[in-house]
């Protein structure tokens, strides 16, 4: 974007973020999708700041909504480990989903 004039709602940051901001990035094609619903009550969140959901506080990454875990072999693919079906589906805060790195989100809520 150097040179570019700030798109409207990055105006308020400054250096504005190379690419933008979550608003300018939302929908655009070939970025990632960083909103995920939450599994407990469905609110939509947005995941690269958030651990938890805003409504119901509700831990959002959990293992089996990630394109990374194979739920017959219990395993993550990405970290190479293998993950229970209770950390899987239940995580707490000291879950490994909760901070992964390599968390892909199918885009659903389970």
């Amino acid at each position: 974007m150097a040179g570019a004039a700030p798109i409207p709602c990055c105006v308020s940051a400054f250096p504005p973020p190379e690419n933008g901001c979550r608003f300018c990035l939302y929908g655009r094609k070939g970025v990632p999708e960083v909103d995920i619903l939450c599994p407990s009550c469905g609110v939509e969140n947005w995941l690269e700041n958030q651990s938890r959901c805003l409504q119901c506080q509700a831990i959002l990454r959990r293992c089996v909504d990630c394109g990374n875990y194979d739920r017959g072999k219990r395993f993550c693919r990405a970290l190479d480990t293998e993950i229970g079906p209770e950390e899987a589906a239940s995580p707490t805060l000291l879950s490994t989903s909760t901070t992964c790195q390599a968390y892909r989100s199918l885009g659903r809520a389970a």
